[in-house]
């Protein structure tokens, strides 16, 4: 999923889908990693690719109708329980 959301950015720098899907990813990426400064890098480089999009369109949601800033939500609930 990253190489194919990294080639949509390439094609359109402003495909704010896209740039929110891939924040989704590295999130995810960073749940499969062990806790460290790593996995804090992943979550923060998905949670800039998020606050982007975010900040280009607000309103922006995903497949499912949701909004993407449940997403970040629940990353940042997920950091201050630890």
């Amino acid at each position: 999923a990253e190489t194919h959301l990294k080639r949509a950015l390439d094609i359109d720098h402003e495909y704010v889908l896209a740039m929110a899907a891939l924040g989704y990813v590295y999130r995810r990426m960073g749940d499969r990693m062990t806790e460290g400064l790593e996995r804090d890098q992943m979550y923060n480089k998905g949670e800039l690719h998020l606050l982007e999009a975010l900040k280009r369109s607000p309103k922006v949601v995903d497949d499912d109708g949701e909004s993407w800033r449940g997403s970040r939500r629940t990353r940042r609930r997920r950091w201050w329980t630890r």
